[in-house]
């Protein structure tokens, strides 16, 4: 491969898949929320690499990439059923695990399209967590039978 092309070639393989041959790379887990509704044709609402949205067929539904979870809003699929469509409501929020560091930008460059926050602790994100170190196997066994919660 010519050199002069390296750059051009990780820039693409970043843009599209999310990662290039640089495994050592730094992860952040950030909350990103869609201010815009966004439609894709036959395909799935991807930015950085990521999957927001992957409807199959117009009355499919849809349902998010691997490491990422919605938390507030919507996303589904509409069109026709020769051109469907997946799609992310205005509003919908979703939680991203290890997103390239450098990626960040892809959303914060766009910042009438999306508001990103990086979460740089856990606990920041849901302070109720910090507490689960406190409680007592037996505590966490009675509250999984109260319910309905069966232990292997």
């Amino acid at each position: 491969m010519q050199t002069e092309f390296e750059d051009l070639i990780r820039a693409k393989l970043i843009h599209y898949f999310g990662a290039c041959d640089d495994v050592s790379a730094e992860k952040v887990d950030v909350v990103i929320t869609f201010k815009r509704t966004v439609e894709v044709r036959k395909r799935p609402v991807s930015i950085a690499g990521r999957i927001f949205a992957r409807a199959h067929g117009r009355d499919t539904g849809a349902s998010t990439g691997d490491g990422i979870a919605l938390l507030d809003g919507d996303i589904t699929s509409g069109g026709s059923n020769a051109n469907w469509t997946s799609v992310v409501e205005s509003g919908a929020k979703f939680r991203v695990n290890g997103l390239y560091a450098r990626l960040v930008t892809e959303f914060e460059n766009k910042p009438d399209q999306f508001d990103i926050e990086l979460l740089t602790d856990i606990e920041e994100f849901n302070p109720l967590i910090k507490f689960l170190p406190d409680l007592s196997d037996e505590c966490l066994i009675k509250e999984c039978a109260k319910r309905g919660i069966q232990i292997p």
